[in-house]
């Protein structure tokens, strides 16, 4: 799907790739020119997807770190913030020039779209539970609250989300004006749908306070990684061109993922103890897990599709270990009949 559409994944995959790869020649050479090349790279990635940004200090940190650790060559370090700055600089110039406004990258999380107050206030009482807003996804509390075609939603609103404080029908009438608000939208009702969202998500922090923090990012968690990874591959039984050879694809797909998803994690961390891969290869997926979970407003597993190469990388480590170990099973077993 990314493949085939204008979406910023695919290209930030594909810069995610030769970003890594720059920066483990760099971590094994230690040659300041891999550095410069792994920092081309996050530009690009950071241009598409600004939350990038984040990643900087532990790239500067850990080129810091393999290079000598001297005062003296952290020019070196500031140098590699250049390619960053130069792609941005024409964004930075036109910003200011058109809006009087210092925007380096984007003014917040949702990327100057024009929603409105009670979309907002919508976004913030849905993810106080964990409920996710992706209208097109019928089991998603998107689809029970924005207007959407195409499918019948049959979401039921979950007890979690309810509290002492407000009944499940007080919900339902806010979700029945803020329904008014997207096919009629006039100022006054908005902010009264606005006010009436802001209410009900400060009565469940007031009275579910554990959920709200923690219990709300666990279920965030298990939407974005969780899943059968199988969301956008073309494969079902209901199109004109499904043929039943195709399930060992999916089935195949899936394996990878929950391998990579399990042993890839260990084997991963596994690695950098080891020392084989740089610290950037853990911290990494980290900040953008972190990141997404942390705001707990978009619940799309491809806006953490970055996490997944590293995941293979760590699958693809402990795959190598146990051929390694086969081959010398077998060596051993071969010298052993040559010695009898």
């Amino acid at each position: 799907m990314f493949s085939i559409d204008l979406w910023t994944e695919s290209p930030t995959l594909s810069f995610l790739i030769f970003f890594l790869y720059f920066y483990q020649r760099f971590y094994t050479e230690k040659k300041w020119a891999r550095a410069l090349w792994a920092s081309v790279f996050l530009a690009l990635m950071t241009v598409l997807k600004p939350y990038f940004v984040l990643i900087y200090p532990v790239f500067f940190l850990s080129v810091w770190f393999v290079l000598s650790r001297k005062l003296s060559e952290s020019y070196k370090v500031i140098l590699l913030g250049l390619p960053l700055l130069i792609l941005l600089s024409p964004w930075i110039v036109r910003n200011y020039l058109s809006l009087g406004k210092f925007i380096p990258a984007q003014e917040d999380v949702y990327a100057g779209y024009n929603y409105s107050k009670s979309y907002y206030a919508y976004v913030d009482f849905a993810a106080s539970w964990g409920g996710g807003i992706v209208f097109r996804e019928p089991d998603e509390a998107g689809c029970y609250f924005l207007i959407h075609s195409g499918f019948q939603c049959k979401y039921p609103l979950p007890d979690y989300a309810l509290t002492n404080g407000y009944s499940r029908a007080e919900v339902k009438n806010v979700r029945q004006k803020f329904l008014e608000v997207q096919e009629n939208y006039s100022p006054e009702l908005d902010e009264t749908v606005a006010i009436e969202f802001r209410r009900l998500t400060e009565i469940y922090k007031r009275e579910k306070p554990f959920m709200y923090r923690v219990g709300a990012r666990f279920l965030f968690f298990k939407k974005f990684f969780l899943h059968t990874n199988l969301y956008n591959l073309p494969i079902h039984s209901s199109f004109n061109c499904y043929r039943r050879y195709q399930e060992i694809f999916k089935i195949t797909q899936f394996g990878i993922y929950a391998l990579a998803l399990t042993f890839g994690t260990v084997a991963l961390f596994m690695q950098v103890i080891k020392r084989k891969l740089g610290f950037l290869f853990i911290v990494f997926p980290l900040i953008v897990t972190a990141f997404f979970i942390g705001f707990r407003t978009h619940t799309e597993p491809r806006y953490v599709a970055q996490v997944y190469p590293f995941l293979l990388i760590g699958l693809s480590a402990i795959l190598i270990i146990f051929i390694e170990r086969l081959k010398n099973i077998k060596g051993l077993s071969v010298n052993s009949k040559a010695n009898r």
